[in-house]
């Protein structure tokens, strides 16, 4: 009984102890970070799709994601993400009775969201995107994407210095959940792909 006893506090100052320990964890990164990234994705059909007037489905594509972000730390592991980017891909429309057709996506996006640091070199960043799609204004075939996206990127994070740091990771977006047109076709398009930048401390 005494053996089982010291077994059951031996247990609970482990667990005690690894608790503490791991709350006691905090990135050093805390000063303000600008960052330029690129990168390629996937582009296709998104989950948010209604069947069109002219049975249209669109072919996967390669396309790129170019920007810059802002990331302000708020407290200890939350960061707050602001910034600019230019998406493109084109992809192949396919449309029953009638020839495919391509399609280019040149979207302006403009990225809010929160990032947290799950370890000092693991940044979980995630939230919306205020999107403008520039071309495609009357959405022939595919509607426009303008409206608000979703983002999620789990990005790893390495620091070259004290000044610099390479961040590379997995993205994933889903344009106009909500969208800015009385769209007729209701197509949305979903990216997923890698990226890569480089951050520098302010």
């Amino acid at each position: 009984m005494k053996q089982y006893k010291k077994q059951n506090l031996l247990l609970i100052i482990i667990i005690f102890s690894l608790t503490h320990a791991i709350g006691q964890i905090r990135p050093e990164r805390s000063d303000p970070e600008i960052r330029i990234q690129i990168s390629p994705q996937i582009s296709g059909d998104g989950f948010i799709i209604e069947a069109t007037n002219d049975n249209t489905w669109m072919d996967d594509a390669f396309g790129f994601e170019i920007g810059s972000s802002y990331s302000m730390n708020l407290i200890n592991n939350l960061w707050l993400n602001a910034g600019i980017g230019v998406f493109h891909s084109k992809n192949n429309i396919n449309i029953y009775f009638k020839e495919s057709q391509s399609l280019s996506f040149n979207i302006i996006k403009v990225p809010i969201g929160v990032g947290y640091d799950i370890m000092d070199w693991l940044r979980l960043n995630g939230g919306i995107s205020i999107d403008y799609q520039y071309n495609n204004k009357d959405g022939q075939y595919i509607s426009n994407q303008s409206g608000l996206s979703l983002n999620f990127a789990p990005t790893y994070i390495y620091s070259i210095t004290d000044q610099f740091s390479l961040h590379a990771g997995l993205i994933f977006s889903h344009y106009s959940v909500i969208s800015f047109n009385n769209d007729i076709y209701k197509d949305r398009i979903m990216t997923y792909g890698i990226t890569i930048g480089l951050s520098t401390n302010l």
